[in-house]
C-alpha cells in the first residue's frame, strides 16, 4: 500500500490526548519494548512515547507528512494486513525524532505504522527505504530542552 499522506490527530483547544499502544515485535534493536503510554500536547510537533516496559525509557515521534512533503510510504501487504489495516484512514504513521544540541532528525526509513482504532502498531522498513534517510534533518540549529 501507499501513501502519500494521513488524516492528522486533532487535539482541542487546552486538550491532551493520551494513549496506549502496542507494538508486539518491539522497536527495532528493542524487542522487548512493545507497550507504550502516549501523550500529544496541543500546539507541538512531537508526540510523546513513554515505555511501560521499562518506565525510564522514553521516545519523541512525529507525522512525517507534516515535516517532509515528498514524503511517501510504501508499505508491504504483509505488514499491513498484519495489523488488519483495510482502510488507509485507519492508518498512522509516526517517526521516531533525534533531538541533539544541533538538530532534530527523523527517522524516515523504518516509521511506526499504528492501526488508529485497535492501537496496535509495528515499526516497519519501507519497500521505499531507499529513498529516505534514519537520519533526515527536519530543524538545524541550537535545540533547547522540550520541558
Amino acid at each position: 500500500m501507499r501513501w502519500t499522506r494521513q488524516k492528522t490527530i486533532k487535539v482541542t483547544p487546552k486538550e491532551r490526548v493520551l494513549f496506549e499502544l502496542e507494538i508486539p515485535d518491539g522497536l527495532i534493536g528493542m524487542n522487548e519494548l512493545t507497550r507504550f503510554h502516549g501523550v500529544v500536547e496541543k500546539d507541538m510537533p512531537f508526540i510523546e512515547l513513554r515505555s511501560l516496559d521499562e518506565d525510564h525509557l522514553g521516545f519523541w515521534v512525529m507525522d512525517p507528512f507534516l515535516f517532509v512533503d515528498s514524503y511517501e510510504v510504501e508499505v508491504s501487504d504483509e505488514d499491513v494486513n498484519g495489523l488488519g489495516i483495510t482502510d488507509p484512514e485507519q492508518a498512522l504513521f509516526l517517526c521516531l525524532a533525534t533531538i541533539n544540541k544541533s538538530n532534530v532528525t527523523l527517522n524516515l526509513m523504518a516509521p511506526l505504522l499504528i492501526h488508529r482504532e485497535t492501537q496496535k502498531g509495528k515499526q516497519v522498513v519501507l519497500e521505499n527505504y531507499k529513498h529516505y534517510s534514519a537520519r533526515h534533518i527536519i530543524y538545524e540549529g541550537a535545540v533547547t530542552c522540550l520541558s
